[in-house]
């Protein structure tokens, strides 16, 4: 029961067998929950960019289809053309649906993601594949070295990119860890 206004609260009852006037102590005081971790601007950003990217890439998976369609079969890229096309595929199907998942704030983006940098790192493969079976047919001398200061500068910025990316999945995911099933 309440006092009744401008009286003081009775203090607590004693517990059983304690010395009489003896007060029990509470054994839980309710403290407000601290906030949960805000979600890392990081992971947030990387995953837009990321899915920009992504949606690059279905363009370049069509025009990749037509190119294969129209290119003779004895051509040498013909073999990696086939392998651009599945790691481009693999990009954005994992891609694509892992940044809205992790734009959306959801904890099933982060292995998505993981399956998006699996497929980019292979596509980064079958680049330096690619660039090797054209190096071959290059004549040498400031075409050769075009190619290699080209492709070299386009890995530097993908693996560039790939690492950070990598970054932001990790960061999300420990996000996802501290704060807990949704």
């Amino acid at each position: 029961p309440l006092p009744p206004p401008g009286l003081p609260a009775a203090p607590p009852p004693a517990a059983p067998g304690a010395a009489p006037g003896a007060q029990s102590r509470p054994v839980f005081t309710a403290r407000p929950m601290p906030p949960p971790p805000k979600y890392p601007v990081f992971a947030t950003v990387m995953a837009s960019v990321d899915l920009g990217f992504c949606l690059i890439r279905v363009l370049l998976v069509l025009l990749g289809i037509v190119g294969l369609i129209m290119m003779k079969t004895g051509d040498p890229l013909y073999q990696t053309g086939g392998l651009e096309l599945v790691t481009g595929v693999g990009i954005v199907l994992f891609g694509i649906p892992a940044n809205i998942l992790l734009l959306m704030r959801k904890p099933a983006g982060v292995p998505l993601g993981y399956l998006n940098i699996i497929f980019t790192g292979l596509s980064m493969l079958v680049g330096l594949w690619q660039g090797n079976t054209l190096f071959g047919k290059a004549g040498g001398g400031a075409e050769a070295a075009g190619m290699v200061s080209g492709l070299g500068g386009v890995l530097v910025i993908r693996l560039t990119l790939l690492i950070v990316d990598g970054a932001a999945r990790s960061q999300a995911k420990k996000h996802f860890a501290a704060v807990g099933p949704a």
